[in-house]
């Protein structure tokens, strides 16, 4: 996630785009889902989750993914997008 955050940071700082910079926004949840959409392309993340919180909303994109069992075995897993 540390390199999606920075890439979209990056993007705002280069296309001036404050709301991609700051670390706390006081927004309503239609604008957040808009900066998310841009966020999810600038990542190029494939994946989005959004907890249910009662006091915060909260977006998360991924990318690659790796799952863990409870027996320790592990499966990662890449969402292409290309063709």
């Amino acid at each position: 996630m540390a390199v999606a955050a920075e890439s979209v940071k990056a993007w705002g700082q280069r296309h001036k785009q404050a709301a991609f910079t700051s670390p706390t926004l006081d927004i309503d949840v239609d604008a957040a889902r808009n900066l998310v959409a841009i966020a999810f392309r600038v990542s190029r993340a494939t994946g989005l989750y959004a907890p249910a919180s009662t006091s915060t909303t909260t977006f998360i994109t991924f990318g690659d993914c790796t799952i863990t069992t409870a027996d320790g075995t592990k499966t990662a897993f890449r969402i292409s997008l290309e063709d």
